[in-house]
């Protein structure tokens, strides 16, 4: 709460993996304790007025998380992000080549 009250912050963002180790948690948690701790950040930066955003590891913690008061998500890693795409990129310059020999 005093976070996000200060001057200057704009909104509160959790980093699940990093929270959860700091309480002892395994990654990926969504324990009922977990889910209230994450859930005491979101209303601290409300009562302040601020956006509250999290790292999700997949689609359902969006609706985990949303229920909880986060507005501001992040999904994925930049690692994988930039392998998919890399994927995606090979995948059709394979299929432009293969239309070109015909």
């Amino acid at each position: 709460a005093e976070i996000a009250a200060l001057e200057g912050v704009d909104a509160l963002y959790v980093g699940p993996a990093d929270l959860a180790g700091h309480f002892g948690y395994p990654l990926g948690t969504t324990t009922p304790e977990f889910l209230d701790i994450c859930e005491s950040v979101a209303k601290a930066a409300a009562v302040a007025g601020k956006t509250s955003g999290i790292d999700i590891g997949d689609k359902d913690q969006l609706a985990i998380f949303s229920k909880r008061g986060f507005s501001l998500f992040t999904y994925g890693q930049d690692a994988m992000h930039l392998m998919e795409a890399t994927q995606r990129s090979a995948f059709e310059a394979r299929a432009l080549l293969n239309t070109t020999d015909n």
